[in-house]
């Protein structure tokens, strides 16, 4: 079974406030930058906040976003090594570079990182279900399932019940898995499954009208590989 291609906006990277030393430039409007696609302007920000406070891991993870919506692979998991190397404690650095490693189609990469992210905060339903996407990525549909099923129970605070069965979405996240959970099970071959998770998960984005980017594209992707002709999804840029 093929793996899914890299580059499908499945998962995306996170920055992160500074919490450490002085302000730089890049202090604000790191939003801003994102949603006017003025990526040349956010590293350009970045690398002065950088040059002011060399040592702060803040600023790497910050930047290497930026690049690798640029598509500078290289660069950005530069920008996430060397935040973990001044913080080895950086959870979502780790979850950063395993992103970038994914984009590149290195899933053994992309697994470590995530499980040293899971091991730092165990916690972290995005963590478990971006390794859930490494692992079917590989074809390791089991363990895909069982990290799908760690981040719906960990967003539900705990909850035992509907971690094998198709139910009521909640929120942004729960949505993600169960169009991670709607495409694994594909493959596995139980399209009922598979079409019952998509629905539910279409069912949230409805009512809520979720219709950030990243999520619409997930919609469009898993609702092709179904063989679902649903009308495409408008994507909104935040103001």
């Amino acid at each position: 079974m093929a793996p899914w291609p890299s580059g499908t906006g499945r998962l995306e990277s996170r920055r992160q406030a500074s919490g450490h030393g002085v302000l730089g430039p890049a202090s604000h409007g790191l939003g801003c930058h994102e949603g006017k696609g003025e990526y040349d302007k956010a590293i350009a920000d970045l690398t002065e906040s950088i040059r002011l406070d060399p040592k702060n891991a803040d600023w790497y993870n910050n930047r290497g976003p930026f690049y690798e919506k640029r598509g500078e692979y290289d660069k950005a998991i530069a920008d996430f090594t060397e935040a973990i190397r001044q913080d080895p404690n950086y959870a979502i650095a780790y979850i950063n570079r395993g992103t970038v490693y994914h984009q590149k189609g290195e899933y053994d990469k992309t697994i470590a990182d995530y499980t040293e992210a899971i091991r730092l905060d165990p916690k972290d339903a995005d963590a478990y279900n971006n390794r859930g996407v490494a692992y079917n990525g590989k074809g390791e549909y089991d363990k895909a399932i069982a990290d799908c099923r760690e981040a719906i129970r960990l967003v539900q605070a705990g909850a035992e019940t509907h971690l094998e069965e198709p139910h009521e979405i909640r929120s942004a996240i729960e949505d993600r898995v169960a169009m991670v959970l709607a495409e694994v099970h594909w493959r596995l071959g139980d399209k009922d499954l598979a079409r019952r998770w998509f629905d539910n998960a279409v069912v949230w984005m409805d009512k809520n009208k979720a219709e950030a980017e990243g999520l619409c594209r997930i919609r469009a992707e898993t609702a092709k590989l179904l063989g679902i002709d649903e009308k495409p999804q408008a994507a909104k840029e935040k103001p």
